[in-house]
């Protein structure tokens, strides 16, 4: 007579329970919901063939694995980064990846790095992206972003980096006296027009303003260039070469103390002498002032080694009477 089988004790039970559901391919989520289907939404507005197989976004699978789960061995490998289950970062990787720019992306609202920077993104950057309060870096450039720049990103007061260089943006720049916090501003090739209106702020509304470079070069600015760039304690580097910029350059570019060490105003119509306190001995101010209108650029200096543009370019430019 064979012997009865022995009954499951209650912790042979609890085992096979435990080995159940950890088999389970149910995936437990670890990251903020909003987060997860902002990721969802920025994946899916990218064109499928243009995610090579070895790239960030191929390892973004959501129904194998959690964004902000860890270790991540094959899945969600990079371009994400979390804390306590919200999304903090996200650095795409540069390959070429084509599609828009979802809206949904304002559903990260926990993000401090966004840089989708050199890939083929385009369309219009949504306004939606306002909606991100503790940004700090902002980084688009090296894409083919069109339309103009939303006035809504003057909302971003933590914003630090702005980068939109290298786009096919156009239309006036809009006003950015909002971002107190901004230290780098690069938005260099690009099609916006018009004057550039104040920058986040002056030294009469902040004493404190944290403007270290500014690059405006390649666009189609005009107007006579803005005064209030001598006011920033710490900018150290201002380009902004080829634009339609005209009149003289100000003196308060070149004035005694100014941190200003890179000057770049090449390809404009400034017209005059430019400040002799360039050329005055002191700290050296390196860039170019050439392919202008300038009048006793002295050849000796750095800043003049460029060549001047032909009188008759400059007389049609000023109506065929260049001012002095």
């Amino acid at each position: 007579m064979p012997k009865p089988k022995p009954k499951p004790t209650f912790s042979t039970i609890f085992i096979l329970l435990i080995l159940s559901l950890s088999s389970s391919p149910q995936i437990h989520s670890f990251t903020f919901p909003g987060d997860i289907a902002a990721l969802r939404a920025l994946k899916s507005a990218v064109k499928p063939s243009t995610i090579p197989a070895t790239s960030c976004l191929a390892t973004w699978n959501f129904s194998a694995a959690d964004p902000c789960a860890v270790p991540r061995v094959t899945h969600f490998t990079c371009a994400v980064t979390c804390d306590a289950g919200r999304v903090v970062q996200l650095t795409l990787d540069s390959q070429g990846y084509a599609g828009t720019l979802t809206p949904h992306i304002s559903k990260l609202t926990q993000l401090v790095n966004f840089d989708l920077g050199e890939n083929k993104f385009s369309g219009e950057i949504p306004s939606s992206i306002s909606f991100l309060p503790n940004l700090r870096t902002l980084i688009l450039g090296a894409n083919s972003f069109s339309g103009s720049v939303p006035p809504s990103i003057a909302n971003l007061k933590s914003l630090e980096t702005l980068d939109l260089s290298r786009n096919s943006l156009s239309g006036p720049l809009p006003d950015l006296n909002k971002l107190a916090l901004l230290t780098r501003l690069d938005l260099s090739y690009n099609k916006l027009t018009g004057s550039i209106p104040r920058l986040p702020p002056n030294l009469n509304e902040s004493p404190a303003s944290e403007l270290v470079a500014v690059d405006l070069s390649y666009n189609k600015f005009e107007g006579y260039l803005p005064v209030n760039f001598s006011e920033y304690p710490l900018l150290r580097s201002l380009s902004l070469s080829h634009n339609r910029f005209r009149g003289p350059i100000p003196w308060q570019y070149s004035r005694k103390g100014s941190p200003l060490r890179r000057l770049y105003l090449d390809g404009n119509f400034l017209n005059g002498s430019p400040p002799a306190g360039f050329f005055s001995g002191g700290d050296p101010v390196f860039g170019s002032l050439g392919d202008n209108c300038l009048q006793g650029c002295p050849t000796t200096s750095e800043l003049c080694s460029k060549s001047q543009k032909s009188a008759s370019i400059c007389q049609q430019a000023y109506g065929g009477k260049q001012k002095s």
